[in-house]
């Protein structure tokens, strides 16, 4: 065990008993930790068999505060800034303009911040001075598998709604599917600051409705890719408002074929991820693995297009569309990876 300044320190195991052994605590950790006599600590084990000993006197709504400047800085700059402290696990963050009052602009591109960025955050004070950004949401409110249903029920929607945009080139539809790409992101932003919260306090896993903290590094490359899959939604439908001309209902109806059996993988591995299912997630994996045969088919049907900016406006639809299927087998890849040893435990 570590203190805070990173000095190793060694203790002996002591039998005590017949059947238990036991060790000291460095007197250090126990007065930084608020510890004392007859109070308990949880023992975590982890991949490589070693304990981690947590306080269960911390808990998740400790208040973690910091002060930023925001002084001649630009917008995307406010952004990285509020982001960065925001996933790191600050619930209170206080921005000044050390060098000025905080104009009228400021305030505004702080405020577009919480609102277009930050799951679970309020602007409780806001003058000239300071604006102060503080996260309200309870943990227990919203659990990382929670939240990562709403990622993956808003890439789905995105997906389909951006499909169905290419029949009437409805530029209505296909803008509504771009918006709702910062919905994602949002969510996505949210889980990440709980991941980094698991990894640095063990025992806050359980609240946040993880089992094994080896699941955190799993659980940030799923919502990875249900990110990406919103961004080929976007794409897709960014496509859609550059269409001048209605496309071949035949194509149309290929291209909606191919999207019903990505976006089936798709669902079919959010399945086997909260079912912790290994079986479907080796199948889905053997599934996506089909989409280039029916891309290839589609494709085909392309050759003799003789308008080439069509044609090229569909064959960027169809990558998307394919991409979001292999996005889905990588996730299957995940959950085949966090599921393993307890089916081989089953199955031995």
């Amino acid at each position: 065990m570590s203190s805070k300044n990173n000095k190793t320190e060694t203790r002996k195991i002591q039998f005590s008993g017949n059947s238990s052994f036991t060790t000291t605590l460095p007197k250090q950790w126990v007065e930084q930790n608020n510890l004392k006599a007859g109070e308990e600590i949880t023992l975590f084990y982890n991949i490589d068999n070693e304990i981690v000993i947590t306080p269960n006197n911390q808990t998740i709504n400790t208040t973690k505060e910091i002060k930023i400047d925001i002084s001649k800085d630009e917008y995307d700059t406010i952004l990285r800034k509020i982001v960065s402290l925001y996933v790191t696990g600050y619930n209170l963050i206080k921005i000044n303009n050390k060098s000025n009052r905080l104009t009228s602009e400021d305030r505004k591109s702080v405020k577009n911040i919480v609102r277009n960025n930050l799951v679970g955050t309020e602007i409780v004070n806001d003058s000239t001075e300071e604006i102060t950004i503080q996260v309200l949401l309870s943990f227990p409110e919203l659990t990382i598998k929670n939240a990562l249903r709403r990622m993956y029920i808003i890439a789905h929607s995105m997906h389909k709604d951006a499909v169905s945009a290419i029949h009437e080139v409805d530029k209505d539809v296909a803008t509504g599917v771009i918006n709702s790409d910062s919905e994602v992101d949002r969510f996505s932003l949210y889980i990440i600051r709980l991941l980094k919260i698991a990894v640095k306090t063990p025992n806050m896993l359980t609240k946040i409705g993880l089992d094994n903290i080896t699941d955190c590094l799993g659980y940030r490359l799923i919502v990875k890719s249900v990110e990406r899959v919103a961004d080929h939604a976007t794409k897709i439908a960014q496509t859609v408002l550059q269409i001048e001309n209605k496309i071949d209902k035949d194509i149309v109806n290929k291209l909606e074929e191919l999207s019903i059996f990505s976006l089936e993988v798709f669902e079919e591995s959010s399945k086997a991820l909260f079912k912790e299912d290994y079986t479907t997630s080796n199948q889905i994996v053997e599934k996506a693995k089909s989409i280039e045969k029916r891309e290839k088919n589609l494709t085909n049907l392309l050759k003799n297009k003789k308008d080439v900016k069509e044609q090229n406006s569909i064959n960027l639809i169809i990558e998307h569309i394919r991409r979001t299927a292999e996005y889905s087998s990588d996730i299957a890849e995940i959950i085949l990876n966090m599921t393993a040893e307890k089916f081989l435990d089953k199955t031995n």
